[in-house]
């Protein structure tokens, strides 16, 4: 039989190491909420993890500096282009990350 009517869909989201996810979450954030780029415990992608999932020592394992890359795990070098741009806005960002999807 194909209909069940005990099933229930299951929900899928976009991966973390995506443009598209990253996308799904900011459309969640409000458009006039401010990020901080520097602040490593609060900035955009820390704020991204976290929201994932990614915990207290696990966020160590993420990060870009000055200098490149300084940790084993890589995230998607756009993510960082769309958070260091201004104005620092979570709606501003969007629209960076909108407009890299599109390119």
């Amino acid at each position: 039989m194909l209909y069940d009517p005990n099933w229930a869909p299951v929900e899928t989201k976009p991966d973390v190491f995506s443009l598209d996810g990253l996308i799904a979450w900011l459309e969640t954030r409000s458009v006039d909420g401010i990020y901080c780029y520097t602040d490593s415990g609060n900035c955009l992608l820390c704020q991204y993890f976290t929201a994932n999932g990614f915990q207290g020592i696990a966020l160590d394992a993420f990060g870009f500096s000055h200098d490149g890359w300084n940790t084993e795990v890589r995230y998607p070098s756009i993510f960082n282009e769309v958070a260091i741009q201004h104005p620092r806005t979570f709606g501003a960002a969007l629209e960076r990350a909108r407009a890299a999807r599109s390119s």
